[in-house]
């Protein structure tokens, strides 16, 4: 791969995650990155020198976030339960800026939680648009390494429900912690990432309390909306949101029939919601059983679903409702 390819298609290329459409790339590439970290860890494998370069973005418009995300420069990667050949000849490969606090230490061993700490730095980058550490002199990046010098992230945009912005801010700080017990897993994190991760309860509203809603047919006009599936669960939309697969997988398994990019919901008027149809999707998009072949505004008690009009088939049906 020529390296003026490869530099063209680094995440640190990519704008700052404050657009809202470049935002949701970000936290979808940072949810596949983490996943493909915990994959490498559960094999046993440590990568040991993650860094945006090595995080390659292949172009691919059939899927929403746009890039392919793989993970490259494995040459000196590591099987956790065995002892590198090279061990005691030379040390282990590193990049500046980088390097977990035990990867500072000459002929100490990258572990799995190395790989943690660097991939914590990388997602601070992707969504909080910033290394907390850079420095040109290393000495001086080792001193912050060391000594925590981070503080929790304060995120460019606000994650997918159900993830929880201070979760997912007091996760990346945990990543980075010197002690390298005291990081997430990268599985743990890619659940936190996801909204799956453990949490306190919270107490449920009493059941008798009316939920604040609109009449059903009434314009949808509020700041935020949700998208209900039949079992309850709900997807919370506030900003243009472009909805394929990897989005209402979560709210069904019936999602699988759902294009990677089937249809926009915005407010082009910052008032009233519309959706539209995305071009190409295999499945026709569906408003209220009928196929949307352009854009229209929603209504309070709408359906949004994927199927044939003409068969009478509805794959995941959702309950629009403001919020």
């Amino acid at each position: 791969m020529l390296d003026a390819e490869r530099e063209q298609h680094r995440l640190t290329k990519h704008a700052p995650a404050s657009d809202p459409a470049v935002w949701a790339r970000h936290v979808t590439w940072a949810k596949v990155l983490t996943a493909a970290v915990a994959a490498l860890h559960e094999s046993r494998v440590i990568h040991a020198d993650l860094k945006p370069a090595n995080v390659y973005l292949v172009e691919d418009r059939s899927i929403g976030s746009g890039y392919q995300l793989k993970l490259i420069d494995m040459d000196f990667s590591l099987l956790g339960d065995r002892r590198a050949p090279w061990h005691g000849f030379q040390g282990y490969v590193g990049s500046d800026n980088y390097r977990s606090p035990e990867h500072l230490t000459r002929g100490a061993v990258p572990v799995m939680a190395s790989d943690v700490f660097t991939c914590g730095l990388i997602l601070y980058e992707l969504l909080a648009g910033e290394h907390p550490y850079w420095r040109d002199d290393q000495a001086e990046y080792a001193a912050l390494a060391r000594a925590y010098a981070a503080k929790p992230p304060a995120l460019l945009g606000a994650m997918p429900t159900p993830a929880l912005n201070a979760e997912v801010s007091a996760a990346l700080y945990r990543c980075l912690a010197p002690d390298p017990t005291a990081r997430p897993t990268a599985a743990a994190l890619a659940e936190i990432l996801s909204g799956r991760g453990a949490r306190p309860a919270r107490p449920r509203p009493p059941a008798a309390a009316p939920r604040p809603a609109g009449a059903v047919g009434e314009r949808l006009v509020s700041a935020a909306i949700e998208l209900v599936s039949a079992d309850g669960h709900a997807l919370q939309i506030g900003v243009r949101t472009e909805l394929g697969k990897a989005l209402v997988l979560r709210l069904g398994p019936d999602g699988e029939f759902w294009d990677g990019r089937q249809c926009v919901l915005e407010r082009p008027d910052g008032r009233q919601w519309v959706v539209s149809p995305i071009p190409g999707a295999a499945n026709e998009t569906l408003l209220n059983g009928k196929t949307l072949v352009a854009a229209q505004p929603l209504r309070q008690g709408d359906q949004l679903a994927v199927g044939r009009e003409a068969k009478g088939v509805m794959k995941l049906p959702l309950t629009v409702r403001s919020r």
